[in-house]
Parts: C-alpha cells; structure tokens; sequence
C-alpha cells in the first residue's frame, strides 16, 4: 500500500560534504522521500573529517546544530543525518529540541 506523501512529516537531513551520486533510495535524493525533505550541508563536515576517529568533534558540533535549527526554520518535523557515524552527535543535536532527532538508523535496531 503506497502512503501519500502529503501524509507524512516533513524530513530534514542533516548531510555531510560529499560529492558522490545520490540514486533514489539514498537519503540524499529527495525523489526518495517524494519531495516531502529539506537538507542541509554542513560544508566543514568532510568525509575524512567526520571519519577521523575523534568521535565526537567538538569543532562540528556548532555546525551540526546550526543545520539542525535552519532545517526545523524550514518546517521539518522530525531530522535525521546522511551519515550514522553522527549518532556521536545524537545527544547534542536532540537536547532541548522539540523535534525528533534520529542521528542514525541503528537506534531502529531496538524496535526490531
């Protein structure tokens, strides 16, 4: 059963700077979620950067939360990332937001 896209909240992604094809099906295709998304590129979170094995940088942290803020300024109802290494920034990003924050697909692991 197809659901309307109308139906379903508006997602915000919070995405890294990359530079890689994006078919529909990856979360940095709009067409994946039939429009109903809004993005947001953090220009200093490079791959090599956020991949560098710090964990969490506190150096991004600012960006992460700023993307986070301009997505919820642009009507999105719940915000995820392009990039599961993030759940690093999953506490920072979700504290005092009122809107849901997802920083990565294994939190899904629980409701399996």
């Amino acid at each position: 059963m197809a659901i309307a896209s109308a139906s379903l909240p508006k997602m915000g992604v919070i995405m890294l700077n990359t530079a890689f094809p994006r078919p529909v099906g990856d979360i940095g295709n709009a067409a994946t979620f039939r429009g109903n998304v809004v993005y947001e590129v953090v220009e200093a979170a490079t791959v090599s950067r956020v991949m560098g094995g710090r964990g969490q940088d506190e150096t991004l942290a600012g960006g992460f939360l700023a993307a986070r803020d301009r997505l919820i300024e642009q009507g999105a109802q719940i915000v995820t990332t392009s990039c599961g290494v993030l759940v690093f920034y999953q506490d920072d990003l979700a504290k005092g937001c009122g809107t849901p924050i997802v920083a990565s697909s294994l939190f899904q692991v629980a409701a399996a």
